[in-house]
C-alpha cells in the first residue's frame, strides 16, 4: 500500500488516502507527492463497499475466524 500524500508530508492513513501498488512502484514514488512524479493513479481511492471480513463472510468462512481475518 502507498499513501497518495505521504505521511512525510502530512498525508493521513485513510481510505481516500491509500493505494496498492506494488513494491517497485512504491520504492519509486518514496516520499514524493503524485503531482511530483511521472505516476498517474489508475482509480480515485476511496473506501471499499465492502470489508474484507464481509467478504469472506460471503464465500462461507465461518464467524469464529473473524480474529484471524
Amino acid at each position: 500500500m502507498d499513501h497518495v500524500l505521504p505521511q512525510y508530508h502530512g498525508g493521513l492513513k485513510t481510505w481516500d488516502n491509500i493505494v496498492t501498488c506494488c513494491k517497485k512502484c512504491n520504492g519509486k514514488k518514496g516520499h514524493k507527492k503524485i503531482e511530483e512524479t511521472s505516476m498517474i493513479l489508475l482509480t480515485k481511492p476511496k473506501k471499499p463497499a465492502i470489508t474484507i471480513r464481509d467478504y469472506y463472510r460471503q464465500i462461507a468462512f465461518p464467524e469464529v475466524w473473524d480474529n484471524y481475518i
